[in-house]
């Protein structure tokens, strides 16, 4: 019988581990921030008291975004991946959270539709190298996160204040800004991964691809000769055709998922280091 266990701290090797062996670049660091952003949403699959898989959840207003589903290679076909999904689902319920959204990764979104998700557009993946160029954006400064968070919540329409405090103060010299201080027309974070940085979120409540534009070419600014990563909805062309302009090359796209009530994605939001963690 598969037991699901909260993943606490002396927990995380196990989860990297399995990270590191589907090669996810993803760091120590971001595997603490992702505690400590969320400390009640990593879990772990035990089978017969042994760690053999996990999952994250973020728990926003109204979505709950699903990420991390990793089962060990040598207990997959044993109904651990089903459970952690049927887990996520149930744990979404009780907690009173209509929807739930996930990136599958290529080739499993059937593995999904068979538990009764749907399929909505392709993620895409784009990889570039960061290099000097001009921009207009400026650092954000720590007395103004407050209003980076009150333009994220107003631009998306719910609360994920939690992560992008924790995002600037992890990584302050990753994140610009455009327009005054205290009024800012947009805001990108960025951070170091294993190998590459990521780029995301880019929220632009206008629209206005200007501004994005500029916003990207900090993030590349700041990280000269660095492998730089974003992922892209499907569903968001305008911001796909940025990273073509820049010159970043699409990786193969996971599938978003979705489950539950409809919860449509804010264009605001150009990129994302991931789709769960902003």
């Amino acid at each position: 019988m598969v037991e699901i266990v909260p993943l606490e701290w002396k927990d995380l090797s196990f989860a990297k581990s399995l990270t590191d062996a589907e090669r996810w670049a993803r760091s120590d660091r971001a595997w603490r921030r992702i505690l400590r952003v969320q400390p009640d949403g990593l879990f772990q699959a035990l089978l017969r008291g042994e760690p053999v898989g996990i999952v994250g959840i973020f728990w926003y207003d109204e979505v709950a975004w699903v990420h991390s589903l990793i089962v060990a290679r040598s207990q997959r076909g044993n109904g651990v991946g089903s459970r952690l999904v049927d887990f996520c689902r149930e744990e979404a319920a009780r907690r009173g959270i209509p929807a739930l959204k996930l990136d599958a990764a290529p080739g499993t979104a059937p593995f999904y539709q068979r538990l009764g998700w749907r399929s909505e557009f392709p993620s895409l993946r784009f990889l570039g190298t960061g290099h000097r160029v001009p921009h207009s954006a400026r650092a954000v400064g720590s007395d103004e996160v407050g209003s980076i968070v009150e333009l994220d919540r107003s631009a998306l329409g719910w609360n994920r204040s939690h992560l992008i405090r924790e995002l600037i103060q992890d990584e302050p010299d990753g994140a610009f800004a455009v327009g005054p201080v205290g009024n800012p027309e947009g805001y990108v974070c960025s951070a170091p991964a294993e190998g590459r940085v990521e780029i995301g979120p880019v929220v632009v409540p206008s629209h206005d691809v200007h501004v994005a534009r500029e916003l990207v070419r900090a993030v590349l600014n700041r990280w000269p000769g660095k492998s730089v990563r974003c992922c892209v909805p499907g569903s968001h062309a305008v911001a796909a055709e940025l990273m073509a302009e820049f010159g970043f090359e699409q990786e193969p796209p996971s599938t978003r998922m979705a489950f539950g009530a409809a919860f449509d994605e804010a264009t605001a939001q150009f990129l994302m280091a991931g789709p769960a963690e902003g």
